[in-house]
């Protein structure tokens, strides 16, 4: 509801019926309102270990320019990541997080009225950017048997009125993918006048072989395709805010035109160069992400939960009792997670965890059957 207000100036309606994006708990927040000092963070799907050597030290180095406005272009970046994937630099957009590239392209090519489809629960981005344009929502709900994307039904859900359709693989809040077969499927049905969005931020951590990732699909030529990525996940740069995408010269142009001319800032180039020539750290990095994901699956499986397999850096486990009071629970113990209640009334005995270090992973591991027994004793 629009606030009372005396001022002159009006905000637009469309404003007040985003609901906003509530973040993870920082450590140092918990700390200070629960006076503990050992908190562990497995709430925002952040990478668990700093940045290599090379890269902090690319940091400090440009740190002696900090009185200089960054490459507004950010040639080298862009160069690099062209070589990377084979892809035209001309069809290479950077964002503050691929979350400022969601905004962007909505803000190019979405009117008020017109229908984006993307599934629920997905990444709280969507609805917040399709209100605040005025866009009528269509969420289609994740299938039952592996919360995946229910692409037929997104398919019946197309009318005229449709801009763009986001597919997020892997998808947030669920680790889960949605297979090559249904998406080229799906593709082949999809008029060419809708955007086609796959958000890929935890991509490099997908070890499925049915898996098809948009970057694949954008090279094939499909002219209503695009594809974002992201240097915040299995880069560790969550910090510096650093998102690229793949999408069609045309928008490109578009998001040129309306983008900040410095919105991507020169630590977050410089660190993001540096990161890929730091591949192989990297990949050691992702490797230990991925064991830890299947050990904690394996364990909390035998344990009685349900875990839905995931492809990401996150699990999502079904606690089976009320997940505000686990979540309140680990919290006190220092144990920071994601309540799954917040995702709809259909997860309200969810958690999302993070893969954290195998330390981390341990207490999770140790706390969270304690917890989740104490509440069915009705110890709240």
């Amino acid at each position: 509801m629009r606030p009372n207000s005396n001022r002159g100036f009006k905000i637009r309606p469309e404003i007040y019926r985003v609901s906003p994006y509530i973040p993870g708990k920082p450590i140092d927040e918990v700390k200070r309102e629960l006076g503990i000092e050992d908190v562990i963070k497995l709430a925002s799907n952040e990478l668990p270990y700093g940045p290599p050597l090379k890269v902090r030290q690319a940091v400090f180095e440009v740190a002696k320019e900090l009185n200089r406005y960054p490459d507004s272009h950010s040639y080298y970046l862009r160069q690099k990541i062209s070589e990377k994937f084979g892809i035209s630099p001309e069809c290479i957009v950077f964002g503050n997080g691929s979350s400022e590239l969601i905004k962007l392209i909505a803000d190019a090519v979405i009117v008020e009225g017109d229908r984006v489809i993307y599934a629920d629960p997905s990444f709280v981005m969507y609805p917040i950017v399709a209100t605040s344009r005025g866009a009528v929502k269509v969420e289609v709900p994740l299938t039952a048997d592996d919360l995946a994307h229910d692409l037929n039904r997104m398919l019946e859900m197309i009318d005229d009125s449709v801009t763009m359709v986001i597919i997020c693989n892997p998808n947030n809040p669920t680790g889960t993918i949605t297979r090559k077969k249904q998406i080229y499927d799906f593709l082949k049905n999809v008029p060419p006048h809708i955007l086609i969005m796959f958000d890929e931020a935890y991509a490099e951590f997908v070890t499925d072989k049915d898996f098809v990732s948009g970057v694949e699909i954008f090279k094939e030529g499909l002219p209503n395709v695009c594809v974002l990525r992201s240097f915040s996940k299995a880069y560790g740069l969550a910090g510096l805010r650093l998102g690229y995408g793949f999408v069609p010269e045309e928008l490109a142009d578009a998001v040129n035109r309306i983008r900040e001319p410095f919105n991507i800032n020169l630590v977050a180039q410089a660190a993001a160069l540096a990161c890929l020539d730091c591949e192989e750290e990297y990949e050691e990095i992702r490797q230990i992400v991925i064991r830890e994901r299947e050990r904690m699956e394996a364990e909390l499986s035998s344990s009685g939960f349900t875990v839905y397999r995931s492809q990401a850096n996150f699990i999502f486990v079904d606690s089976s009792v009320d997940s505000t009071l686990v979540f309140k629970k680990l919290l006190k113990k220092g144990v920071i997670t994601r309540d799954g209640s917040i995702f709809g009334e259909r997860f309200k005995t969810f958690l999302r965890v993070t893969i954290g270090t195998p330390e981390e992973n341990d207490r999770f591991l140790s706390e969270f059957p304690l917890v989740v027994e104490e509440i069915r004793r009705g110890d709240f």
